[in-house]
């Protein structure tokens, strides 16, 4: 049987400081250094879109390329999802493993070498220093290895794979338990909104360098205040608007309501329903409103796309454990929600996810858990 071509993969080469896109015997440079992963990923994605042919011959898995699988799958499915980058992301680092096998050699121990290759390389949103960087984690490497098994599927859907073999994936991770109590959620928004609080202006200092300080993290405390009282997704929140968008949410005062999700954007599996604004929340969001531009999350009159290090900081002055990120937020507001026994398929919605979610996670914390059991057993009906 003749050897299958590796197929078109990003290869680093550190010669010439530089990612390029290896399709057998040809090389194309990328003009991307290797702190530039994501923009080699995007260069890579062009190429399949516009250059590279999967071959799937009959079908056969044992002469199938892993490689045109994942081509096929990066060019006609990701550009329907509404995160195509997390895919072809996927497909990039998958692509330069796998290269030059074959669907029939996916197996268990395969697989389990890819989570060891994968677990050895830098976290890549730590680019300015990938030496030094935390390594990827396996349920990064779990996410991947779904995405292959759904472009096999994708592929056996087209009838262009005659079956798909098992792709064995890292143990899934247990759901996080960590929520704020009161005390704690305040502690937080006091730590965002006075980020200097306990300390004094230093003699040095000129007071408007001062004052200026002293309110460096009020966006951060906006973030804080529409994740508790919403349960909204940190990325949902960085894209509100004060009008109507295409790209992303919006908040409209007159009708006191949020929509998560922008004109014409597709639902999703994470969907992104409307919530009411509370009455805690609707008058901190109309004085917002006349310091802002065009964003509810602004920094200096721009948009916000990170939170990391004003995040990390107020965690600190709070007193609070490294634990505690930022979706502990829509935690929080489930948590909370679900210990004023509100009903489950109300939590779900507010949420926006599944009943089976609501109950498999929060349930616990329901007034109402379990208490017809107890009950009964103590004979009372």
């Amino acid at each position: 049987m003749p050897r299958p071509s590796k197929g078109a993969r990003l290869v680093y080469r550190a010669d010439r400081d530089l990612w390029i896109i290896r399709d057998g015997q040809k090389e194309r440079g990328t003009g991307c250094p290797k702190q530039d992963r994501a923009g080699a990923e995007a260069k890579f994605k062009d190429y399949l879109a516009e250059k590279h042919e999967p071959n799937f011959g009959v079908g056969n898995p044992d002469q199938v390329s892993i490689v045109d699988a994942l081509a096929l799958y990066a060019k006609e499915h990701a550009p329907t999802v509404a995160r195509p980058d997390v895919i072809l992301s996927s497909v990039s680092h998958l692509g330069e493993f796998w290269a030059g096998k074959v669907v029939g050699q996916i197996t268990k121990r395969t697989c389990r070498e890819y989570l060891t290759w994968r677990c050895a390389q830098p976290d890549a949103r730590y680019t300015k220093d990938p030496d030094n960087a935390p390594r990827v984690g396996d349920q990064t490497v779990r996410r991947e290895l779904e995405d292959l098994r759904s472009a096999l599927h994708f592929a056996k859907g087209e009838n262009l794979l005659r079956y798909v073999p098992d792709v064995h994936l890292p143990d899934k991770a247990e759901a996080r338990e960590r929520w704020l109590t009161r005390d704690e959620a305040a502690h937080l928004l006091w730590a965002a909104w006075k980020p200097c609080w306990g300390k004094t202006k230093p003699a040095n200092m000129k007071p408007e360098n001062w004052q200026e300080l002293k309110f460096k993290s009020r966006h951060l405390a906006r973030f804080i205040l529409v994740a508790l009282y919403t349960g909204t997704r940190k990325d949902a929140i960085f894209k509100l608007r004060w009008i109507s968008s295409t790209e992303g949410g919006w908040v409209d005062l007159a009708r006191g309501l949020i929509y998560r999700r922008g004109i014409g954007q597709r639902q999703t599996n994470k969907k992104k329903t409307p919530i009411p604004i509370s009455e805690r929340l609707l008058p901190h969001l109309r004085r917002w409103k006349d310091r802002s531009t065009l964003n509810v999350i602004e920094f200096e009159g721009s948009p916000v796309s990170s939170i990391k290090r004003s995040w990390a900081t107020a965690v600190g002055h709070a007193g609070l454990s490294d634990d505690v990120v930022p979706h502990v937020l829509r935690h929080t507001f489930a948590t909370w929600a679900m210990q004023a026994g509100q009903p489950i398929p109300l939590v779900a919605g507010a949420l926006g996810t599944s009943e089976k979610i609501v109950r498999d996670v929060y349930g616990h914390h329901h007034p109402d858990f379990l208490r017809d059991v107890v009950n009964s057993v103590g004979g009372r009906k």
